[in-house]
């Protein structure tokens, strides 16, 4: 629960008050620390806690290793986490690898305590590791007999692991070891498999998946769709996007914020105006509304087609909800812009907001309404905005 909450002090103390009632840890306790320090972005000093695990003798168990490989997978250590489970299917650690931050210190040069308050890096590189259990040395350690994962996440993490390291084989044959091993395949198993075979070009391949998906009575849900729907998008096969996003529907399943984002984004991307509207229409039937990104998409369309009108009735009317965020607001003020529309540029630029927005509006909106001043050669109103700029700080 501290973890989860990032109340690292109140943990710190936790730990010490386990360690003066004798009470210790398990592989259990030190998989949910080396989780929540990583979930927290946290990932070196997540790894500390292997280190004083397996200085206390404790070997990691599977959910103790699937974590910390999750955790380097997470900070693209993908080499790293390969290694880590390699050894760890060994039956060894090498704590050198994990690349260990040790120089912290919360004492001063003279040895006086400091005044400083004790950090979260501090107490994990130094006090951490004078508390708790005897400590041996790493050296004097023996190595554990050689491991075989037998879990559905191990396996889920290491295709996922590949995956993103782009080595599609690696990835396949955690796969097929997977399904010669015996162990229970899932949804997030095919999802993810589906993704990296579609992410390397082999869509037909990633539609065969979802054939043995369904074989092995695995019901796919609108993950597993929107996973399609996208790489179909990226192909640029709109006919193959639209048939996954209606697959949905026939599936029994309902299309999400995902589903719609993609959807919109290619439609809009092709121009397909008839087509952006009757997903709208969708949406509002589905009580779904346009978020910020599909909005930019959907104005830019309208700006390509010239029908301005509707470009600016569905801004007015998304922001009759909520505010577009800045970046987004810039987008639509650029797309207005690259045609000349510097009117219809300054209109966002000008918008009804609250004086909190209104005093620190965005450099890269000022920005943006300059660069539609330059190309309409509206110099005096270019310099006069500048200024306004610098005015603001």
């Amino acid at each position: 629960i501290l973890g989860r909450a990032q109340q690292w002090d109140e943990l710190r103390l936790c730990w010490i008050e386990m360690a003066k009632n004798n009470v210790l840890p398990t592989n259990n306790t030190y998989s949910m620390l080396v989780h929540c320090y990583g979930k927290a972005g946290l990932a070196k000093e997540a790894l500390l806690w292997i280190k004083h695990m397996m200085m206390r003798g404790f070997f990691p168990d599977e959910v103790t290793m699937s974590t910390v490989v999750k955790v380097l997978k997470d900070v693209s250590e993908f080499d790293r986490a390969d290694r880590f489970y390699k050894n760890w299917r060994g039956g060894k650690v090498d704590l050198d690898d994990l690349d260990f931050d040790s120089s912290s210190a919360f004492t001063t040069a003279d040895g006086s305590k400091s005044s400083v308050p004790i950090s979260l890096k501090q107490f994990l590189s130094t006090e951490l590791f004078k508390t708790g259990g005897g400590i041996r040395d790493s050296n004097d350690m023996e190595n554990a007999s050689p491991q075989k994962p037998l879990r559905t996440f191990t396996y889920n993490t290491m295709i996922d692991l590949y995956g993103k390291a782009g080595r599609l084989q690696d990835a396949a044959d955690v796969f097929a070891d997977m399904m010669k091993s015996g162990v229970a395949l899932d949804s997030c198993t095919f999802n993810t498999m589906i993704s990296i075979s579609g992410s390397h070009g082999n869509l037909l391949e990633a539609e065969s998946l979802l054939v043995k998906m369904e074989e092995k009575g695995i019901s796919p849900n609108t993950r597993t769709y929107n996973i399609l729907l996208s790489l179909y998008a990226n192909a640029g096969n709109i006919d193959a996007a639209v048939s996954c996003y209606r697959r949905i529907e026939e599936a029994g399943l309902f299309p999400n914020v995902v589903t719609y984002i993609t959807l919109l984004g290619v439609l809009c991307t092709e121009n397909m105006v008839q087509a952006v509207e009757a997903v709208i229409d969708e949406m509002e039937i589905s009580s779904v509304s346009i978020d910020d990104h599909s909005l930019f998409d959907i104005v830019k369309m309208y700006v390509n087609e010239g029908d301005l009108d509707k470009a600016n009735d569905l801004l007015q009317k998304f922001q009759m909800n909520r505010e577009p965020s800045s970046m987004i607001c810039a987008s639509i003020m650029d797309a207005f812009a690259e045609k000349g529309l510097w009117a219809e540029a300054e209109s966002v630029f000008y918008r009804k907001r609250d004086m909190a927005q209104l005093q620190k509006r965005d450099i890269v909106e000022f920005n943006v309404m300059i660069k539609a001043y330059g190309k309409a050669k509206l110099y005096d109103k270019a310099v006069f905005l500048f200024e306004e700029m610098k005015n603001q700080g």
